[in-house]
């Protein structure tokens, strides 16, 4: 039998649990990441985060649902993204140097890093 999800595109999560599992700090110890993820397995087990930096991505905590989309490529397929979390100037940098040679990539770094800064 097939596992039924309940996909709801406005299922927002709270802003402060989606910065605390991005924060690299939380993942430092349990006394933030853990209390984090329990928050949302209670009240909402799959919603979408939304972090500044971030494009907004769905976090999924209960069991079944991770089984049911690890096992239907065809619906729940990332497209061109990055399926790792990375921030959008990280996900921008590697979609800029996808082909080219490392000093290539090099100049590219230096542009964006000057942008950035106001150079």
């Amino acid at each position: 039998m097939d596992t039924v999800i309940d996909l709801d595109a406005n299922a927002q999560i709270p802003d402060h649990v989606p910065r605390t599992i991005v924060s690299p700090k939380s993942h430092a110890g349990d006394d933030a990441i853990y209390p984090a993820f329990n928050w949302l397995r209670h009240n909402l087990p799959m919603g979408v985060a939304n972090v500044d930096g971030y494009d907004p991505t769905w976090v999924v905590t209960k069991h079944s649902d991770i089984r049911a989309i690890e096992r239907d490529a065809k619906l729940f397929h990332n497209a061109d993204h990055n399926s790792i979390l990375n921030d959008q100037a990280s996900d921008n940098f590697i979609t800029a140097t996808r082909n080219v040679s490392l000093r290539g990539a090099c100049r590219i770094a230096r542009n964006m890093l000057d942008r950035r800064c106001g150079r």
